[in-house]
């Protein structure tokens, strides 16, 4: 009796395990919005993988996390290892005489910097900007400074003269090792990612009352695709090494990996602004 027990519990772990299985391999594949959804960033694919990663990409960038099922849902989970306000990344760049400050990512916060003891924090760029170039560098004398500091006004109070506000400030070295800075604004940060629910029905995902419709399984996307989401995925919960960062050479876009320069503090603080913006970014009459 004990032996026939134990078969059938065997039997049902096997179809139990089976099931699981094939709901999984079920949700797996590219989604993308349904007709009418209204999503802003246009053109969009969410990736759902059979290693439990997913990938929301978008034109300009991508959310990339883990995902789980319970029972007909599916719970997203991003990855929120790249989740300070700003980063920085440094080289030295030997033909290179000033020291160069990037600021990239800049354009939809109220972001403020400053140099050393500079009693006043001043906004990167004015405010309501538009019509952007690529790249915003300050160029500085060579051991002018020793470190900036940059905050994300958490208040409406451009224009206002000695506004003070409370502010999570950021202070980086300017390392006299390096001279060629880049400074990013963490826009991911600023979306305020958190888990999202969705719900199966057939072939369609249900997410924050937004539907995908799913346009193929697993086994039908692309190699190129499957590498790409691999490629991306690959350093959830990994400390971050550095990034990419392009230019125009000869007609060709070239691009380097730079070091990530930790923080060296990051502390809530009064802080007072004016107005004295570093860039204009703002269309012109014509």
């Amino acid at each position: 009796m004990k032996t026939r027990l134990f078969i059938v519990t065997i039997i049902s772990l096997l179809v139990a395990t089976n099931v699981l299985a094939q709901t999984r391999t079920d949700l797996t594949g590219m989604y993308s919005p349904e007709k009418g959804s209204g999503d802003p960033h246009g053109f969009v694919n969410l990736l759902v993988s059979p290693e439990h990663t997913y990938g929301i990409v978008f034109f300009g960038g991508a959310v990339v996390g883990t995902w789980k099922e319970l029972d007909e849902y599916l719970i997203l989970e991003p990855d929120t290892t790249y989740n300070d306000d700003f980063y920085m990344y440094a080289l030295y760049n030997d033909v290179q005489k000033n020291i160069s400050i990037q600021f990239d990512g800049f354009g939809d916060e109220d972001a403020l910097y400053s140099f050393d003891d500079d009693a006043v924090m001043h906004p990167v760029f004015n405010e309501n900007p538009n019509c952007f170039n690529y790249p915003y560098t300050k160029s500085v004398k060579k051991g002018a400074y020793k470190e900036i500091h940059l905050a994300i006004k958490a208040d409406k109070s451009y224009g206002q003269k000695d506004a003070s506000i409370e502010a999570l400030v950021y202070t980086f070295a300017l390392d006299a090792g390096y001279n060629d800075f880049k400074i990013v604004l963490n826009e991911l940060k600023q979306e305020k990612m958190y888990p999202m629910l969705g719900v199966s029905k057939g072939n369609k995902l249900i997410i924050e009352h937004k539907a995908f419709a799913k346009r193929s399984s697993w086994d039908e996307i692309s190699d190129d695709d499957k590498h790409g989401i691999r490629m991306l995925t690959s350093h959830i919960g990994k400390p971050i090494e550095g990034r990419p960062f392009g230019e125009m050479v000869d007609e060709m876009w070239i691009e380097t990996f730079y070091p990530v320069v930790p923080y060296i503090r990051k502390e809530y603080k009064m802080v007072r602004s004016d107005t004295n913006n570093l860039f204009d970014a703002e269309c012109k009459d014509r």
